[in-house]
Formats: structure tokens, sequence, C-alpha cells
């Protein structure tokens, strides 16, 4: 079993949520756990040889052999959240179908996966490589973090536009900069 988007999507819509999908397998709910097999399934026809191989099982065997798994799998589901020092900023309420559907199109749109495999895809390798895609645009454009603070040209450049008419606050040496790397010269 794997924690595809796919299968995120479907469970979570379940029981109304992850609230009542844990609660319907913590209880061993036989159809939900069927279903967490299902959506989960790499594979749905050994998925579906398996459920029949336990149809005549004893009710206790079948949840030792099903409940962990799909606890474990339900829990693999959510991507890690993110360790930052900044303190946290309030941010409104977001709904896991939210949250599946913002993985779908970064999935499809920022890496231009195709659809089928975004939805096979788990929520992290979405966000792991959607990370590496940011990190390696900011590698090859630079990023807003990298440039200084203080965009205001020396007193020595100021004092040349002054001589040259120019606006004192024009930094020739960052726009002179940025046209060479535009230019691909630097």
């Amino acid at each position: 079993m794997r924690p595809t988007l796919r299968a995120a999507w479907e469970l979570e819509r379940l029981h109304d949520g992850f609230a009542g999908l844990l609660r319907k397998v913590q209880e061993g709910d036989t159809a939900t756990l069927h279903t967490v097999i299902q959506s989960a399934a790499s594979d749905p026809n050994a998925a579906d040889r398996f459920l029949r191989s336990t149809r005549n099982m004893p009710l206790a065997d079948f949840l030792a052999l099903t409940q962990a798994p799909a606890l474990d799998l339900i829990a693999a589901i959510f991507p890690e959240p993110e360790t930052t020092s900044d303190s946290p900023k309030p941010a409104r309420r977001v709904t896991w179908a939210e949250i599946f559907d913002g993985l779908y199109k970064i999935a499809t749109g920022w890496l231009e996966w195709p659809p089928e495999i975004a939805w096979t895809a788990t929520p992290y390798e979405i966000t792991a490589a959607y990370t590496a895609h940011l990190d390696k645009l900011k590698a090859l454009h630079g990023a807003a973090e990298d440039e200084p603070e203080n965009h205001h040209p020396s007193e020595e450049q100021r004092q040349r536009n002054i001589d040259a008419g120019l606006d004192p606050d024009l930094d020739l040496d960052r726009l002179q900069a940025l046209k060479a790397r535009l230019q691909g010269g630097a």
C-alpha cells in the first residue's frame, strides 16, 4: 500500500474527514479497512486477491492483519510539517481537500507531472520535489533573501550621479551588474 495523493483524497472523503476515518479503522470497521486497502493498493488486482483470501478469516485475525498497516498508511499521508526558526504567522484554516487540491496543482502545474503521476505520488514526494524545484530556481536565478537589504548606492556613487546630472539614488553599479547578468555576462 502507498499513501498516494489519490488514496489521501479518497480516504479523507470516506467518513467526512480523517477523524471519522481513524475512528472507523480503530473500531475495526471491515468495510472501511477494505476501502483503505483498495484505495492505497499499488496493484488493485493484488488487493482484490488479498481481500478475497481473507473472506473466511476470523475477524480478530483480519483486524490483526489490517488495522496497524491501515493506521500506518493514514499517518504516512500527512506531509511533514515545515520546521523554521521564524515565529509562526497566523494562517487561515485550510481543509484537507484544499491541501490535496494544492498538491495536485503543484504536481501538475509547477512540476509539470502528468495527472496519473501526480495521483500516484505521495504528498511527501510532491512536497519534496517542489522544494527541490524551488531550490533549483533559487540556485539558477537567485532569491529575494539573497539580495542585500540596503539597495542604496554608496556615497561615492551618489556624488558621481549628482556630478553627472542623474538621480542621486540611482545605483549604477547594481544596474550595470543586472544588465551584464541579463546579457549572460555575469
